[in-house]
């Protein structure tokens, strides 16, 4: 039967994995976003180029328009995108920090498991070596007799 120590390690060691899991999660959402806003980037990247093409031929107003019109849009985007990278880096720490702690905690119960483990392997050597201190010493009295 497990000990209580033993139950509470399985429990930090399924914290841990559980930190693990929510800290992994984060990661992937914090680089999701920051692939949209590469993405984002890279469009006015190319918008801009276009408006240098425009310069060197005719322009069409209308197209200008649109093409400012998306530009604007972009930049609404890409402010959005920063705030929401923001949060998430916090998300990203709060996890990392929880997983941090989940780890030290797991790492104590392992200590004290292995200690008991330790002095569980003591007593026993020492009620073997009783009954073999027995057993000779009842030889030793039979031989005797």
């Amino acid at each position: 039967m497990p000990s209580t120590i033993e139950n509470l390690l399985n429990l930090k060691i399924w914290k841990e994995d559980e930190a693990k899991n929510r800290f992994a999660l984060s990661l992937k959402d914090l680089a999701t976003e920051e692939e949209i806003l590469k993405n984002y980037k890279d469009k006015l990247l190319e918008i801009e180029d276009d408006f240098k093409k425009y310069n060197e031929g005719s322009i069409d107003l209308s197209k200008i328009k649109d093409v400012m019109a998306h530009q604007e849009y972009l930049i609404r985007k890409i402010a959005e995108i920063k705030k929401n990278i923001l949060k998430k880096e916090e998300i990203v720490e709060r996890h990392r920090l929880e997983l941090v702690e989940a780890t030290k905690e797991k790492r104590i119960f392992h200590r004290l498991f292995d200690k008991q483990k330790e002095q569980e392997l003591k007593k026993q050597q020492r009620l073997e070596q009783i009954i073999t201190d027995e057993s000779a010493s009842v030889r030793f009295t039979a031989n005797e007799e």
